[in-house]
């Protein structure tokens, strides 16, 4: 690093960084100098810390202390608390002499994990960027994050989340997670919405209405499958079901054969020596890998003109690795392409681990005396191809004698998303039992929730088909009046929940979100993303207004109205002691005898011990209280 306005030594000769850090710097900027024998390597070390910026001693201190306490169970709320006050420290040492730029690319480099944005990346500013890296509750959220995913992987490594054990995840972190859940719903229903004009809110009656409410995300799935389903029939396509499983390099555990009993192979969970030897990679990373597939398959279909759509979900197998579950719709020969270009991609790696033959249990169709199939579970040898790319075409839906749909694409897919959602039937009940978590469904559905949650993992992705948030703006439109033919046949049919309609509909108006600049930046002085407000029509370039007012979070704002009202209630005493230890009414402090009013007669000369835990509060006089002059007690008595 070089400065433009260094000094000169008498001799001519310019000052070295180090020099002019040294006799410029000020003290509370000055980094702490090394205690070291300056010869040998110590020599080198201490040449190399004069010639680095202020905070480069902090940076590295900091360093060895998170590797010394992330990741670990010792490790508690307060001990990261701690943490992220050191690395706020450090931060601000180092915005010092480096422009927020260069500072953010040292921590990038010290700690990988600390995930700071790109300035210019979605309108953010150096300034902002500097001011994330000097607050306490940017470095908490990022050390809060790394330390429960390394503490998880340490689960992992000691064998505790696998089939038999702990499913999906660790039992710490499903306690963890279930707390944090309990703990956000409290201050959900302690909370209300305000609008400008003064309207009042229940925010947890909002938030139950929305899709953060798991029954209605199902619905809202299944509508959407439903409506794929019935697009797909109006077009003559074809449906087929997908599972894709990343290579076994990801998996922390595998199924190793031991004995036979009776003639059946006896299976153990052990560890997965490929999976240590490729540096125990955690969930995210396969989860990652997953998503690099499918950008790769997306990008080649797209340049061949190969369109398919459809849902996926991501749903882990008990160790806690994902794998992927997609029901895709499409013409029959250019599905056929795709799904060939997606086994090619899916297969690349690792491919020597795909040879041969396999034994696995796979749901079969039976055909019923009716005329209907019945899936059953059976044994099958497949190839060893299909452990990591799996294809299936399904039957399209049938009408019975009621004229209501049997079976079909989304019959299969129900099962995935309502057992990865809630569990639960609509009774409230657990539909079933998940052999893989060792429990019913409604439990093995809260162990999968938490274990998306700590890993980031988007569980549900839509792709090929409208979009989603242009339906949910159309559904705040019910009951309102619209002067565009489009936009009102649109509304109606996405308030009628029909997805098939609404596709139609969107491809022929060219719906789109209708945004409007924020007025106000946030509160790093950036400028906030556009704002959704209704909806456009490209076609008419006709809008529909659904966001008219804006509406402010008052948090707590039950329990101090709560406790306001309990501040009215409570009466205000007459004296600030009870009257437990008064003297009789009967006698007055001069004829009293001495043991009656002991701790009376000399409180002004030796203040009692009991003084010292008196509230002044409750007195408007500056002085002592009136029962400590025996002249006032009379008052009293």
């Amino acid at each position: 690093m070089s400065w433009n306005n260094l000094d000169w030594h008498d001799d001519g000769t310019q000052q070295t960084d180090a020099e002019w850090l040294a006799d410029n710097c000020p003290p509370e900027f000055r980094r702490r100098q090394c205690n070291l024998e300056l010869d040998g390597a110590d020599y080198q070390r201490a040449r190399l810390m004069a010639e680095m910026p202020a905070g480069t001693v902090e940076l590295t201190e900091l360093t060895e202390e998170l590797r010394r306490w992330i990741g670990h169970d010792e490790t508690t709320g307060r001990d990261l608390e701690d943490l992220a006050k050191r690395g706020a420290d450090c931060a601000g040492r180092l915005l010092t002499w480096l422009d927020p730029e260069e500072a953010a690319d040292m921590l990038r480099e010290a700690l990988p994990w600390l995930r700071l944005p790109q300035p210019s990346c979605r309108g953010i500013t150096a300034e902002g960027l500097g001011m994330r890296m000097v607050e306490s509750t940017t470095w908490r959220r990022y050390l809060r994050r790394e330390h429960e995913q390394r503490r998880e992987v340490a689960a992992m490594v000691r064998g505790e989340v696998m089939a038999g054990r702990d499913a999906y995840c660790s039992q710490r972190a499903y306690r963890d997670h279930t707390a944090r859940q309990r703990s956000s719903r409290r201050a959900i229903e302690d909370a209300e919405i305000v609008s400008e004009d003064g309207e009042i809110l229940d925010l947890a009656a909002a938030v139950d209405a929305s899709v953060s409410n798991s029954h209605n995300r199902l619905a809202e799935l299944a509508v959407r499958g439903k409506g794929m389903e019935l697009i797909a029939e109006a077009h003559g396509h074809s449906a087929a079901f997908v599972t894709v499983t990343a290579p076994g390099a990801f998996h922390a555990s595998h199924r190793v054969a031991h004995k036979r009993s009776r003639g059946r192979q006896a299976y153990t969970q052990e560890i997965n020596p490929a999976w240590i030897a490729a540096g125990r990679p955690s969930p995210a990373v396969a989860s990652s890998y997953l998503c690099g597939v499918f950008a790769d398959v997306r990008t080649v279909a797209k340049n061949a003109g190969l369109h398919v759509y459809g849902i996926r979900t991501a749903e882990p197998h008990a160790d806690g690795c994902p794998h992927w579950h997609m029901l895709i719709f499409g013409d029959r020969a250019t599905l056929k392409q795709y799904l060939a270009l997606f086994e090619q991609y899916a297969c690349l790696v690792d491919a020597h681990e795909l040879e041969g033959t396999v034994r696995v249990k796979r749901l079969v169709e039976r055909r019923q005396a009716d005329g209907t199939y019945r899936a059953v579970e059976r044994w099958q040898t497949a190839p060893r191809r299909e452990l990591r790319f799996f294809a299936k075409w399904l039957r399209p839906a049938k009408l019975d004698a009621d004229g209501k749909r049997r079976g079909g694409p989304l019959a299969y897919l129900l099962k995935y998303l309502t057992k990865n959602l809630h569990g639960e039937n609509d009774q409230g009940r657990a539909f079933g039992d998940d052999h893989e978590a060792g429990g019913d469904t409604a439990t093995a559905a809260s162990r999968v929730r938490a274990w998306a949650s700590l890993w980031h993992i988007r569980q549900f992705q839509q792709f090929g088909d409208a979009p989603v948030g242009v339906w949910r703006e159309l559904r705040r439109l019910r009951g309102k009046a619209i002067d565009d033919d489009g936009l009102a046949l649109a509304v109606e049919a996405a308030c009628a929940n029909d997805w098939a309609g609404y596709h139609h509909l969107h491809q022929a108006a060219q719906l789109v979100l209708f945004k409007e600049p924020a007025e106000q930046p946030n509160r790093y002085g950036e400028p906030q993303a556009d704002r959704v407000v209704g909806v456009f029509s490209w076609s008419t370039e006709a809008k529909a207004l659904t966001r008219t007012k804006v509406w402010k979070i008052n948090w707590r704002a039950k329990s101090r109205r709560s406790g306001a009202a309990a501040t009215e209630r409570a009466a205000r005493p007459r004296i600030c002691t009870n009257n437990c230890a008064d003297h009789p009414p009967e006698q007055s402090p001069e004829t009293a005898s001495p043991s009656s009013t002991a701790g009376f007669g000399d409180a002004r000369s030796a203040p009692s011990r009991r003084s010292a835990y008196l509230n002044p509060d409750f007195s408007d006089d500056a002085g002592p209280p009136p029962w400590a002059d025996p002249a006032e007690s009379r008052r009293y008595a």
